[in-house]
């Protein structure tokens, strides 16, 4: 459980420092905190969907950001 905890935290973290952010703003650190204290009581199917969902987010974000970028050059 804690594996997908540490993962989920480190996916959103890292997801939100990509994009240029250097702090989180206070609604972030409540949804990661909601999501730390929720995760141990989900089923691993639940927990692997929502992984698999984080992961989408964080792809589509990257590619929005890469977008702009390259809009900007």
């Amino acid at each position: 459980v804690q594996k997908y905890v540490d993962n989920a935290l480190t996916t959103c973290y890292d997801t939100f420092v990509r994009q240029g952010g250097e702090k989180m703003s206070e609604r972030e650190k409540e949804i990661l905190d909601k999501l730390a204290e929720k995760l141990p009581h989900m089923s691993e199917r639940e927990r692997g969907y929502l992984e698999g969902t984080i992961n989408t987010a964080a792809a589509m974000s990257e590619k929005q950001r890469e977008n702009k970028l390259k809009k900007e050059e």
